[in-house]
């Protein structure tokens, strides 16, 4: 029977179309879609899919054997095993040298830091903090966001990759220098290793930095004594009478398991996948009726367990502190190239009334009033003089390996129904792209006077960033509103300890690390502006995951004098 693909779980990575033996796997609308007269069957798209979204039509799965609840021993239970849960099991397991076990609901571990990259400030380089997350700090602050949290952010995963080097000499040979803004010099992976070696993707994973570590991590499983249990979901926390953690709940195919141990960290994700608290938490995931679907760069695991687990231990969970990175316009899961073409400074963007509604120079300028687009979906305008010019540019920058085939890139995308347009009048491009011509031939009528006069009236865009769109063939880039990630959970400290639900102290033995873990970001109170974090999603997770390690190994000792 033919292979299909569940768009609910599909993050569109690329690798289950690339590595399909008879390229049965393409584009249909935004989003891939397996060729049924095509597909021989092999299933080989579902063995490299992390998230299991290529299944195979009219086979059912598999029955479970119905077993009694098992009964197991650890003295550290690690819930989820994405970057923050790995990083923990594996540091945790050599700090202490005991017994751990890590639950992971999917099949396979990664969670979304499999589609995630991470850098680190290479040695002796000038550190330099990434300007949002600099500019981002007062306001941490002034909202009461724990300093020693920060810190945390800020210095832990320099202290994790130290270690992570002298754990396995690999790392020394993949992770390379890459040069920066400002003097910086970061370490990150040069290319693909392991995984997806195929993809010109450079925004998404896998094959980048996060799943290679997760992978070099979890093979190191067995020599520390680790234990990983995939398709185990934990259902509840639980204290013993003086409120310490005693054990974990847990949910295979076939029954319960119950774990006895004395600390658990917990990992198990954000909640991009829970529709409930993303329509309270983060309601700009959701458009009007007809809008483009918003696409996730998270795990479908990420499904909000936190809320469940904190509850059933009396944690305080800090609701007021949830949120969602909702941001645009994105040209995923389409080229990478065009996707860089699309927000280079010089672009035209418009909506489909034909009108443009931002100043295209600001970089990620257009998240918060991409919201309020029709069907929230723009379009990047730019004419052949502009795309040889960019093309110049890009393909001869930092990203040349992934843009120098930039003329190939747009022929392959002219090619689909979705993402790109092209015409050799205005009004053609626009009835193309479903947009009303009579306004948009105005609106860029209107941007070529700005551009000869060298001001724009409507919003102020560089004077240097002003071209104008005259020269035919004529293009358009398809833009949407994407979403990597929606976050918060038990409230933590620096130390990652959790809070208990009075907020009066903390729960011994329990800790939280990563996407399910508050305090470490807030949410804005600007519409828009949803990146108030110490530092980036990625980074937490190393951070948090390695101190929570650190932190559960110093209290099995004081209990173990």
């Amino acid at each position: 029977m033919p292979y299909q693909i569940d768009r609910d779980k599909c993050l569109c990575c690329h690798n289950c179309a690339l590595e399909c033996p008879v390229g049965a796997i393409g584009f249909k609308g935004t989003g891939y879609q397996v060729d049924e007269s095509v597909c021989i069957d092999c299933g080989h798209c579902a063995k490299v899919c992390n998230v299991a979204a290529p299944y195979q039509v009219g086979v059912p799965a598999p029955v479970p054997v119905p077993h009694e609840q098992k009964e197991l021993e650890a003295d550290i239970v690690v819930l989820g095993a994405g970057a923050s849960g790995i990083v923990a099991a594996a540091r945790a397991a050599q700090l202490s040298g005991r017994k751990v076990i890590v639950l992971e609901k999917a099949a396979k571990f990664g969670g979304s830091g499999w589609f995630a990259g991470f850098v680190v400030s290479a040695a002796g380089s000038k550190r330099v903090m990434p300007p949002m997350f600099a500019k981002a700090e007062e306001a941490l602050k002034k909202g009461g966001v724990d300093p020693e949290i920060i810190k945390t952010a800020r210095e832990k995963p320099g202290e994790f990759f130290q270690w992570f080097r002298q754990l396995d000499s690999r790392v020394d040979q993949l992770w390379v220098p890459i040069p920066g803004t400002n003097g910086n010099v970061s370490l990150g992976l040069k290319e693909r290793v392991f995984f997806n070696k195929k993809c010109k993707d450079k925004a998404i994973g896998p094959g980048r930095s996060t799943s290679v570590m997760e992978q070099i991590l979890v093979e190191h499983f067995d020599e520390l004594g680790i234990t990983l249990l995939t398709e185990h979901e934990a259902i509840a926390i639980e204290k013993d009478g003086s409120g310490a953690i005693c054990g974990v709940m847990a949910q295979d195919p076939g029954g319960q398991v119950h774990i006895r141990c004395q600390a658990v960290i917990c990992c198990t994700g954000g909640f991009a996948n829970n529709e409930e608290l993303l329509r309270q938490y983060a309601p700009q995931y959701y458009g009007p009726e007809g809008s483009e679907h918003t696409h996730r760069f998270a795990a479908p695991t990420n499904t909000g367990d936190v809320v469940r687990l904190g509850e059933s231990v009396g944690a305080y969970l800090a609701r007021d502190s949830f949120f969602a990175n909702v941001f645009g316009p994105v040209h995923h899961p389409f080229s990478f190239c065009l996707f860089s073409f699309a927000n280079q400074a010089e672009m035209v963007t418009v909506n489909l009334e034909g009108h443009r509604f931002l100043d295209e120079s600001i970089f990620a300028g257009g998240a918060a009033k991409m919201y309020h687009q029709p069907r929230r979906i723009v379009w990047s305008i730019l004419d052949h003089s502009t795309r040889q010019k960019l093309g110049e540019r890009l393909s001869n920058g930092p990203d040349a390996p992934y843009l120098r085939d930039f003329e190939a890139e747009f022929d392959e995308e002219e090619a689909l129904d979705t993402p790109l347009k092209k015409a050799d009048t205005l009004e053609e491009l626009a009835d193309l792209c479903g947009i009303d011509r009579e306004a948009f031939v105005d609106t860029i009528a209107r941007y070529n006077e700005y551009c000869r006069k060298g001001e724009d009236d409507e919003f102020g865009k560089r004077p240097e960033t002003l071209w104008p769109v005259e020269q035919a063939p004529f293009y358009a880039i398809y833009g949407k509103v994407a979403c990597d990630g929606a976050f918060g959970g038990m409230l933590v400290n620096g130390k990652t300890e959790v809070y208990r639900a009075d907020q009066t102290g903390v729960i011994p033995g329990l800790y939280a690390a990563g996407d399910n873990a508050s305090g470490w970001a807030l949410k804005s109170e600007e519409e828009g502006d949803h990146r108030l974090m110490a530092t980036n999603e990625c980074n937490w997770a190393i951070a948090s995951g390695f101190t929570a390690a650190e932190q559960a190994s110093a209290y099995l000792m004081i209990l173990h004098r």
